[in-house]
């Protein structure tokens, strides 16, 4: 004799929040993935050569100077360049 049992269960859409751990203090739960990545790039790639810089000492047009050419020494690929433009530029945004 078999038994087979069938449920049927609303399906559940989980919400996370992201907590960066290695981010300092108020750097938590609107950074999107892409954001956090761009973060460690930011401070994995960034002070090989160099102190790196705090993002709010530069305007936002600064910035678009300062990170093309950055970019392209770094010889970051085309994910990381997107990674690291979205990092600085919700850099930017918060606060």
């Amino acid at each position: 004799m078999s038994v087979i049992f069938v449920a049927c269960s609303p399906k559940i859409v989980e919400t996370v929040t992201v907590v960066d751990p290695l981010a300092p203090t108020g750097e938590v739960g609107s950074m999107s993935s892409e954001v956090i990545n761009g973060k460690h790039i930011f401070e994995n790639k960034c002070n090989r050569c160099h102190d790196l810089k705090t993002i709010k000492s530069y305007s936002r047009t600064q910035w678009e100077t300062i990170l093309p050419k950055m970019i392209e020494y770094a010889k970051l690929k085309t994910e990381e360049r997107v990674q690291i433009t979205a990092y600085v530029n919700w850099k930017l945004e918060s606060d």
